[in-house]
């Protein structure tokens, strides 16, 4: 009795490592999770010691004070204390809408301590347009794509 070992032509090879390939990237797709993080306005002790610092896509906590405790995390993206609900909206949110609107299920959800800007990103300011929040936004972006 002989064994013998099924060898693949290099044809079958490629073909099988294409739809590996393919497997791979729709698995990807299926489970696309991205992390961002918006850092709010400093307050004046946090400012003078320099706890936070926001660059594109990490932020550094522990400043001058405690080199030893220094940390660096990275995200998919970072929104400084500058950043505007427009700026969160365009660059984060609004491409989830138009996936939504494609079919996929989406979610969009803030999570952090309290008092660090959950509840204005989401629900946004109380008078003024331009600090309408997230949910709002995404109920104007659906709808005005829908009436078109």
């Amino acid at each position: 009795m002989s064994s013998a070992t099924p060898r693949l032509s290099s044809s079958s090879a490629s073909s099988s490592s294409s739809r590996r390939e393919k497997r791979i990237a729709e698995k990807e797709k299926s489970c696309n999770v991205q992390v961002v993080v918006r850092c709010r306005p400093p307050t004046k002790e946090e400012t003078a010691h320099q706890v936070i610092e926001c660059g594109q896509n990490t932020v550094n906590v522990g400043g001058r004070v405690a080199k030893h405790l220094r940390k660096s995390f990275l995200f998919d993206g970072v929104f400084g204390p500058d950043s505007t609900q427009n700026d969160v909206f365009a660059s984060a949110v609004s491409p989830i809408v138009e996936e939504v609107l494609e079919g996929y299920n989406c979610t969009v959800f803030a999570y952090g301590m309290t008092g660090t800007g959950k509840t204005y990103t989401m629900e946004g300011g109380a008078f003024r347009k331009l600090e309408r929040g997230e949910g709002r936004r995404v109920k104007e972006k659906r709808f005005s794509v829908l009436v078109r």
